[in-house]
């Protein structure tokens, strides 16, 4: 006692008030409280940094839902290795210290919704306390590790998959994925992978290895796309060979086979002044080597001569000017998941020459040009038209011509439900031989049978009324269905088509996964041929997966 008491009392009186000292101090002084967090424009005029940046990565079930709070679910969420926080950092287009600015958080979550392995993502300033904001990223993972046997079936023909992937192995974002499938031209074995932020960088890569029952093929991309719209630099390699067999069609039948080797490189460096007034101008210059060479398939009697080998090998300038005008939206394409849709303008066109200098096989102007718009026809109506243009051209002819374009209408007419209209035509001229323009089945008219039709031109219109239900089956699968009408056809400019237009009706249910990885939405499909001869069947059986509605 008398040593404790000694100790004491040779420590100075002041240290004794230090803690009261302290106490006091910081009653008198308090931490200010954050004030209420100002609009996106008051906030850029403060010229207000980010400040703390918190993370949430929700997993696949909620577990305070008390819907969600059963025994299986919680045993998927323990099994499952939710996205780490970093991964999500990645993403994002801004970074604790930097000037705040709202329409970085909104191009962030963008980009976080077209992961695959996220399900919904949400960015908000929460609070603002000396020039700083704060901000929370909410994000909701699903399962990613699938596999199993698949089975799809149009025009009457069926293609059946065997596979194991992960698109967030470990939660890292890398995507592994072995399959096999066995479809209706060739059987095919592929393994690969694919990483989007290589190293913690804006650099991407893809590589994949396949072997097929006609060849195989291999895969390599590497580099730096226009990530934002705000980005200034883009830079990107591609190497792809592949050798296979491509048939030619007739009334849905088989007629004939075509080997085919392609030899595909490209490299491109593009720059951007960035975002502008609300668009941004890409230039992009580029080499690409482009070789096709064709043989005679061993075993079989072909109707298509064999073509000579063709390269067209040239250097080439792009150019693209988008504007962004994008909305967020549900259930126009997919079922209960927010949609990113831009309505502004999207234009691009590129020129490149062939020439023999660089090992082409002539001397061409090879030419391509693109344009899309969104429109509001109406406060419940969207209209988007789409224009693809490209020609091969020669010094005295067109090598090649061909034109796409399409018009797509949304009405809400029904609350939530939509009625979907969609109008396409297609224009060739100097096909590829190796290539053709087809109709039936998953590539329109789904009465009839795959690829019915073939032809130089080609045209479809496809109306649907779309039931969003709003029903989830065990919280597993979003539900909507459909009813609708087919009318279109595909001939040659130059021959009598005896079929005319053909059409069909019929009904399907559509169920898109919830829980579980890839934006793929299954349609099961019941379709009435209304033309047509005693060859096609009165029913036509379509199980489809689609990555939109």
């Amino acid at each position: 006692m008398a040593l404790t008491v000694a100790v004491l009392g040779a420590v100075p009186a002041s240290a004794w008030l230090l803690p009261a000292t302290i106490a006091r101090t910081a009653f008198d002084n308090p931490e200010p409280d954050p004030e209420p967090v100002p609009d996106d424009e008051v906030l850029q005029a403060r010229k207000a940094r980010v400040g703390r940046l918190f993370i949430e990565v929700g997993d696949v079930f909620d577990e305070e839902d008390p819907e969600e709070n059963k025994r299986l679910f919680r045993w998927i969420n323990a099994l499952h290795i939710k996205t780490r926080s970093r991964v999500i950092r990645e993403d994002l287009l801004f970074g604790e210290g930097d000037l705040y600015d709202g329409r970085l958080l909104e191009e962030s979550e963008r980009i976080l919704r077209s992961r695959d392995y996220l399900y919904e993502a949400e960015i908000e300033p929460v609070s603002y306390r000396d020039g700083e904001v704060d901000i929370e990223v909410h994000t909701r993972d699903v399962w990613t590790l699938t596999g199993g046997l698949g089975f799809s079936r149009a025009g009457g023909e069926n293609n059946v998959t065997l596979s194991l992937q992960d698109e967030n192995f470990l939660g890292t974002g890398k995507e592994i994925s072995v399959k096999h499938v066995d479809g209706v031209d060739r059987t095919t074995s592929e393994v690969a992978y694919r990483e989007e932020t290589l190293f913690g960088t804006r650099f991407e890569t893809e590589l994949s290895l396949s072997f097929n029952s006609d060849g195989g093929s291999y895969l390599l991309h590497l580099g730096k796309r226009f990530h934002a719209l705000d980005a200034r630099r883009a830079m990107w390699l591609t190497i792809a060979d592949e050798e296979r067999i491509d048939p030619q069609f007739e009334r849905g039948e088989k007629v004939s086979e075509l080997g085919h080797r392609i030899q595909y490189y490209e490299a491109y460096w593009g720059l951007s002044a960035g975002l502008k007034e609300g668009s941004a101008h890409r230039w992009t210059f580029g080499f690409t080597y482009d070789n096709d060479e064709f043989f005679a398939v061993a075993g079989t009697a072909s109707t298509t001569p064999i073509p000579p080998e063709r390269s067209f090998s040239r250097p080439w300038v792009d150019y693209v000017w988008i504007q962004d005008r994008f909305v967020e939206m549900k259930d126009l394409e997919k079922i209960s998941r927010t949609e990113d849709v831009n309505l502004g303008t999207r234009l691009r066109a590129r020129l490149g020459w062939a020439s023999t200098a660089f090992g082409a096989s002539d001397d061409l102007a090879v030419i391509s040009f693109s344009a899309s718009r969104g429109f509001r026809p109406g406060k419940r109506m969207l209209l988007f038209s789409d224009t693809a243009f490209g020609m091969r051209a020669g010094s005295e002819e067109f090598d090649s011509l061909g034109t796409f374009s399409a018009l797509r209408f949304y009405w809400r007419n029904w609350g939530q439900h939509t009625l979907f209209a969609e109008l396409r035509a297609d224009l060739v001229d100097n096909l590829d031989p190796e290539r053709q323009l087809t109709i039936g089945g998953d590539s329109g008219l789904r009465g009839y049978p795959l690829r019915f039709e073939e032809g130089n031109r080609r045209a479809l219109f496809s109306v649907e009324q779309r039931f969003f239900t709003g029903w989830e089956i065990l919280k597993l699968a979003d539900v909507a269905a459909a009813v609708f009408f087919d009318a279109g056809r595909a001939w040659f400019n130059n021959q009598q088509n005896d079929l005319g237009v053909l059409k069909n009706v019929g009904f399907g249910l559509r169920l898109s996964p919830s829980r579980s990885a890839g934006k793929s939405i299954l349609h099961l499909d019941v379709a009435f041929p209304l033309d047509g001869d005693d060859t096609i069947d009165s029913v036509q059986w379509l199980v489809t997966t689609k990555k939109n509605l």
